[in-house]
């Protein structure tokens, strides 16, 4: 049964769908087993679990439950029909979270030996959340939101990106700051565009390099164009002029990865 002294009230759960409430806050709301369980794993605030108790009786959802309570953090349950009065999805899974936003600083990209991705003015939350997703499993070493961009902790976003938000570094800031911070580096800086020169898989990556990408209907501004040290693009073959971003960043941050595991092959085999 649901508890007679809420943790939370059901409205300030419905609050953190805004932006501004996200914003004025710092909280978030996620959903999902995989999501809250990768929250509750990680360095990440979680203040209260909500959960509707005959979904998650056993198995996958249980032991989420299970872990949260092992690291005291508040269980709250609900009924299923107050859990879609707060859910963004249409068939809720019965579980979500409300956290802490996590916010990185440029200072602590500075030294990293991964590829650094930075989003400039992305507005679709699913993409970013994706991104996100492809940043964790290529290896890149955070994000760097500039601009007016979307919100990661977007319901979309969160639940697109499957728990990556709360592994991958995010940072943001404005143009002016990342080009300032971008002309103290000391590696390579990639920009994208459809009038690039170069095909991307024909650059060589190193394994630590800045990409840049440009809004879909915008692209690169040419503040960030100026502080590349190269531009590259994707061939389109077909009727599409353009990748959606999620893909278009996928397939360059993939190749750089496909690029150091063949030159970690060819050291070892060199080394033998």
């Amino acid at each position: 049964m649901p508890a007679s002294s809420p943790i939370v009230s059901l409205r300030e759960c419905r609050r953190l769908h805004s932006r501004k409430e996200r914003q004025a806050s710092g909280r978030f709301l996620v959903e999902g087993i995989r999501p809250v369980r990768a929250a509750l794993m990680s360095p990440a605030r979680i203040e209260v679990v909500l959960y509707v108790p005959e979904t998650l009786r056993d198995g996958y959802g249980q032991e989420t439950i299970d872990l949260a309570r092992s690291r005291n953090v508040p269980c709250q349950p609900l009924t299923s029909t107050q859990f879609s009065s707060i859910s963004t999805r249409e068939n809720p899974r019965g579980i979500a979270a409300i956290g802490r936003q996590a916010w990185s600083d440029l200072g602590q990209l500075a030294t990293t030996t991964a590829p650094i991705v930075v989003l400039h003015e992305p507005q679709d939350p699913g993409y970013l959340g994706t991104i996100l997703r492809t940043c964790d499993a290529a290896g890149a070493a955070g994000v760097v939101l500039t601009g007016n961009a979307t919100d990661p902790w977007h319901p979309t976003a969160l639940r697109a990106a499957m728990g990556a938000t709360f592994a991958i570094p995010l940072v943001r800031c404005d143009v002016t700051t990342f080009v300032a911070w971008g002309r103290s580096l000391s590696i390579a800086i990639i920009g994208t565009s459809d009038r690039a020169a170069t095909d991307y898989a024909t650059r060589e990556y190193d394994d630590r390099f800045v990409l840049l990408m440009g809004s879909e209907r915008q692209g690169l501004p040419m503040s960030l164009e100026a502080i590349a040290d190269d531009m590259v693009r994707i061939p389109m073959a077909g009727q599409a002029d353009s990748l959606n971003l999620a893909v278009a960043t996928s397939l360059v941050l993939y190749e750089a990865r496909n690029q150091r595991v063949r030159r970690a092959v060819a050291a070892l085999a060199f080394g033998s």
